[in-house]
């Protein structure tokens, strides 16, 4: 009946999820569920992402196919022997290697193409792949040097791949004679280039002292979209692309891995060794089940009750699972839908915690089946559930309270993992004390004579035994737990007192070690072992490249909300959080915002340049901005595309405007604005993509003042007034040019009188009109669509909101992104930290100057940086674990308090247990692994798993009739000695395989699972018994009554008093209405009655008989004696 009623665990899963309610396979699976959903820097980084997913106004695919990088092939190439990969020998062979990988068939019809406008002053044109788009096929091109042509392109217009090699290449060195003097060619030109070269080069590269580099990058260009733009959609182009891919060139990267000295590791967008390992590795889970189930097999020596333990245990899972899913309280309501892969690693925790609890049982029932004992089966098993079930109540109870006790965390997994984890224990509880002794009652009534002779030749079952001595050839077969009582325990009693020295100084030195124990960030790269491509990969990438490299970027937003970035939907709770997904949060946009105005131009404009100026912004060092690239550097002669070059320095969307409309100067004698070409360029040359004026000249008014548009003061923006003075409005203009596309001038002005010239049309957007963004809309589309590069570099700096017919309703939010001196990989989370609180500074202060200034109050910056949610996690990892790991220590201690009514032995429960976890955090930091995201997470179970096998003797210490130390502790060996051994090996069996997972995330909770378990034995079966036996209560000592027993024996003695007085009054109403007197008689009945009502209770501790400690006798019938 009761596995029966525990099966429909199982069939409610199953029925759950025919209904699409399944809880083990869901989206959050794969997730740690580390991140802290309402955190200032979450819902800033929250903010952002989800911008550039809603303010989709004008969001429209690139216009040219293949215009845009959308995949790349990464390589990271390593001299093994820690050489030179500059030397001529290994750069030739690195060009030759890819030279193969470039010209393998097919990569003309996926690689990413260079486009130039179409015109017929372009000699380059190749084709033209839909209207306006001419892909570059440059081919053999003059070098930068003048010296020679290099290959610009292939012949079919890709993307040459992004090395050192193409840059020695662009600058005239194609034999790579003289690698250093062509470096110093590219540092003296191009301030861009050089950037872009040197980030492909390891850390230790120096162009004065140290042209060596034993690192070096290399990356491919694959296009998007893949389709032309008069096709609606080509949904199999990107199957198709990812299947030529793997079919091309995986066999050959994994060739490239390979080679030395010279070896290549690699990485592709869609390339995820880790989801194809993670199901190699949790098939492990299974092994270390076939490892248990053959060791429990061992131990029970029955078939049958092995199967009812595993299926307890799997029962458990499946009914902790629709508790936790269905029924138990969330912030949501009732029920979680948020189950982590450390939801499902609990499978290893009670596969330990139940097959420790069904040792206990069977052994203590074993135990009570001597033949005399017990006259019948129901007294026997009374007798087993008044001592085991009081002792799994025990363990369970505390491991529950420890694993409920991280639901304070800060941290979605870590709340979510302790309450499931907890529930698993609780519903094991139930099904061993109901279910389990049910399964051993029917084998002792119905198959403990079976032999099992084909699994355990020679053997009867332990339960069927019933105690029997052995063979009959009269030779005593081993008995563990007479090995305990009659060999561990005398041998420990004897040496307690080097035990106990010995595990002093083991405690000592890693206290200091665990004293030390420090927050380590996640590193990706950690997840496989080193050796492996991933691994490698990954560490050269975030290790041996300079920062610039990766280079972390601080986003200066304007548009959001600076108090509250982010609201939250009706319903939302922390768990459905998901970083830049719907239903996690909501951007929130200051309605004030306006960068259209001439004012927010300047603003913007100029805010790039003051991030520069240590007289206006006298923090950077704080800050950490990398100042020595400028602003927007790739827009130099011969800068960066788009597509090869890295974005260094400050990237300033109103800068690249400026620099664009700025093709005018300004003639103090007329007071105009003449328009021309710059000296030696024109409009049909090199500036055909260039902003084509509308007006020969013009005036503004007002004027800008002759020091600029701005007043500066140094430390920051004045408030003084009338210091931003712009063109409003552009009057005075000649006609507007044939072919123009912008105004030529910046700030743009709001309006452009022209209403009086009768040709212009009337949806000509020069016209003396005021419309909601004025000319600037105009002149930021114009500017975009001017080129392929202006609008892939620029296109993801502004985003607007359209209104219900599709039309612009508002800009948002645009961003000012600045280079720092930091990398994306830098694990230093102090520094870290301390300069995103600088910036958070220095934004507060740049606030309150802008919004005193007229017009430009909504123009507040909100910066977000990527890296500051990681790094705030890791600083509250260290106290967020050790915080929940005492207060699991503290509510372990309440609950061993009230269960042994004994304040020493409690004490002595959770000191082993605290020396237990003291150990594991020493072991953090003697493993190298500090304490990061993973470590956190277990040691959420150390405290859960530490408490059962101290509980476990101390129970039966407590439970023991004897009289001294020694024979307690004896007792409590011989009881629970076998089943904490059992259970502690069973656990080990199941995490052994874990070692073996190449996933280190796998392998490392084997390990702790694996130490905590060995800790756990040791602990308490030599220090904790070493301690019971030296300073155990004995007789009352410690006792809780010894506290509030006088207070129950006053009240108790009282009680009785009262009662007796209104006895005797009442006799003697009914004595003096019959006339007999004696009413002393009562009176002394009563004073009897309290005194042999009392309950005599001994306030000294231990009892006043000497009893010797030790040993006295070492065999069975000094036992018996003892007993009798």
């Amino acid at each position: 009946g009761w596995c029966c009623t525990y099966f429909m665990f199982f069939v409610g899963t199953i029925i759950a999820g025919s209904a699409g309610k399944f809880a083990f396979i869901s989206d959050t699976i794969t997730q740690t569920g580390l991140f802290l959903p309402y955190d200032i820097y979450t819902e800033r980084a929250q903010a952002f992402e989800r911008t550039t997913q809603l303010a989709d106004y004008g969001k429209v695919e690139d216009p040219c196919m293949r215009s845009a990088v959308n995949s790349t092939i990464n390589l990271v190439i390593m001299h093994t022997e820690g050489g030179n990969l500059l030397e001529q020998k290994n750069l030739q062979y690195i060009e030759e290697k890819i030279g193969e990988l470039l010209n393998k068939p097919g990569y003309e019809k996926y690689c990413a193409l260079a486009y130039t406008s179409c015109s017929q002053y372009n000699p380059y044109n190749l084709e033209q792949t839909s209207e306006g788009c001419c892909v570059a096929g440059l081919g053999a091109v003059p070098n930068s040097v003048g010296t020679g042509l290099y290959q610009a392109t292939t012949a079919d217009g890709c993307f040459m791949p992004s090395s050192p090699i193409q840059w020695l290449n662009k600058y005239g060195d194609t034999t790579y004679d003289d690698v250093g003097s062509t470096m110093a060619s590219i540092q003296a030109a191009s301030s861009s280039d050089f950037a872009n070269l040197v980030a492909s080069l390891d850390k230790g590269f120096d162009i004065d002292t140290n042209v060596k580099s034993s690192f070096m990058k290399v990356n491919f260009f694959f296009g998007a979209p893949m389709h032309r733009p008069n096709m609606t959609s080509c949904d199999p182009c990107l199957h198709e692309f990812e299947a030529w891919f793997d079919e091309t060139y995986v066999t050959d990267l994994q060739d490239l891995l390979e080679s030395t000295p010279v070896r290549m590791t690699f990485n592709y967008d869609w390339y995820d060794p880790v989801g194809d390992q993670i199901l190699l590795d949790m098939s492990l889970v299974f092994v270390g089940i076939f490892f248990v189930f053959f060791y429990m097999c061992f131990i029970f020596q029955s078939v049958f009750l092995t199967c009812c333990s595993l299926f307890e245990i799997f029962m458990a899972f499946f009914g902790a699972n629709l508790i936790y899913r269905f029924w138990w309280p969330s912030d949501s309501g009732i029920g979680y839908e948020y189950f982590t892969i450390f939801n499902g690693l609990s499978l290893f925790i009670i596969l330990g915690i139940g097959a420790d609890d069904c040792f206990v049982f069977t052994d203590i029932w074993n135990d009570n089946g001597e033949e005399g004992k017990f006259k019948d089966v129901s007294q026997r098993l009374s007798a087993t559930y008044t001592h085991a079930g009081k002792a799994m109540l025990v363990t369970s109870l505390t491991t529950v309270i420890s694993f409920f006790s991280n639901i304070s965390s800060s941290f979605v997994g870590i709340k979510t993992f302790g309450t499931f984890a907890g529930l698993l224990v609780v519903v094991n509880y139930l099904m061993v004390v109901t279910y389990f002794p049910a399964a051993v009652i029917y084998y002792h009534t119905y198959l403990r004579e079976w032999p099992w002779k084909g699994l355990f030749p020679c053997t009867k079952t332990k339960v069927a035994a019933e105690g029997a001595e052995g063979g009959g050839n009269g030779k005593k077969k081993f008995s563990l737990s007479e090995w305990l009582r009659y060999t561990y325990a005398p041998a420990l009693f004897k040496y307690r007192y080097p035990v106990i020295a010995f595990f002093a100084v083991f405690i000592l030195v890693f206290l200091v070690l665990a004293i030390n124990c420090t927050a380590t960030p996640f590193e990706y790269y950690t997840l496989f072992t080193p050796g492996t491509n991933f691994y490698d990969f990954l560490y050269s990438l975030y290790n041996e490249f300079p920062a610039m490299s990766s280079p972390l970027y601080a986003y200066i937003m304007f548009g959001i909300d600076k108090d509250n970035p982010v609201e939250y939907q009706s319903g939302f709770n922390t768990y459905d959080f998901v970083a830049g997904k719907e239903g996690s949060g909501l951007p929130v946009y200051d309605t004030l915002f306006d960068m259209m105005s001439p004012q927010a131009q300047a603003q913007l404009h100029d805010t790039c340049y003051w991030l520069s100026d240590p007289e206006v912004t006298p923090n950077l060092k704080d800050l950490k901005i990398e100042t020595g690239y400028g602003v927007n550097p790739q827009l130099e002669p011969g800068g960066s595309t788009s597509t090869t070059g890295g974005e260094f320095g400050t990237q300033c969307l109103m800068d690249a405007i400026a620099k664009w409309e700025n093709v005018t100067t300004w003639d103090a004698s007329t007071q105009q604005f003449v328009a021309d070409p710059p000296p030696g360029r024109s409009w049909e040359g090199d500036m055909s993509t260039q902003c084509r004026y509308c007006f020969t000249n013009f005036t503004t008014d007002p004027l800008p003042k002759s020091g600029g548009v701005y007043d500066f003061e140094v430390g920051g923006v004045s408030a003084d007034e009338d210091i931003i003075n712009v063109p409003a409005a552009m009057i005075n203009t000649t006609e507007v040019l044939d072919g123009c596309n912008c105004m030529g001038v910046f700030p743009v002005p709001e309006v452009t009188c022209l209403n009086e010239m009768s040709y212009l049309s009337g949806n000509s957007r020069y016209q003396c009109v005021t419309t909601p963004y004025g000319n600037f809309a105009g002149e930021m589309r114009a500017f975009l669509t001017s080129s392929q590069d202006n609008f892939d570099w620029w296109k993801k700096y502004v985003y607007a909101t359209k209104t219900s017919t599709g039309a612009l309703d508002r800009v948002v939010m645009t961003y000012i992104k600045v280079q720092l001196t930091m990398s994306t990989t830098d694990p230093d989370y102090v520094t870290g930290m301390a300069m995103v609180e600088a910036w958070d500074d220095w934004a507060e202060r740049y606030n309150k100057k802008i919004k005193m200034i007229d017009g430009l109050a909504g123009n507040q910056a909100v910066v977000h940086i990527p890296k500051a949610q990681s790094w705030r996690m890791t600083g509250i990892l260290t106290p967020n674990a050790v915080s929940n790991t005492l207060l699991s220590l503290f509510l372990a201690w309440i609950i061993l308090l009230g269960a042994t009514m004994n304040w020493i032995m409690a004490g002595l429960a959770i000191f082993n247990v605290s020396m237990i976890v003291l150990i594991i955090f020493g072991l953090l930091t003697l493993f190298g692994w500090g304490l990061g995201l993973l470590e956190s997470i277990n040691c959420v179970l150390v405290v859960g798993f530490a408490v059962d096998f101290t509980v476990h003797l101390a129970d039966s210490y407590k439970e023991s009739h004897r009289h001294t130390r020694f024979e307690k502790t004896q007792d409590a060996l011989t009881v629970t000695g076998v089943s904490i051994l059992s259970g502690s090996l069973s656990t080990l069996l199941a995490t052994f395989p874990m070692f073996f997972a190449v996933i280190t995330f796998f392998m490392k909770f084997g390990y702790f699972m694996f130490l905590t378990m060995g800790l756990s034995t040791m602990f308490s079966l030599g220090f904790m018994t070493a301690l019971l036996m030296e300073v155990g209560p004995v007789g009352n000592a410690g006792e809780l009554s010894n506290w509030y027993g006088p207070w129950v024996e006053s009240a108790y003695v009282s009680l009785q008093e009262e009662l007796q007085r209104i006895d005797a009054d009442t006799h003697a109403a009914s004595g003096g209405e019959s006339g007999e007197g004696g009413g002393g008689a009562p009176n002394g009945n009563a004073r009897k009655t309290v005194r042999e009502g009392a309950v005599p209770t001994n306030r000294g501790g231990e009892a006043r008989t000497t009893i010797r400690e030790g040993p006295v006798e070492t065999n069975k019938s000094a036992d018996a004696g003892a007993d009798a």
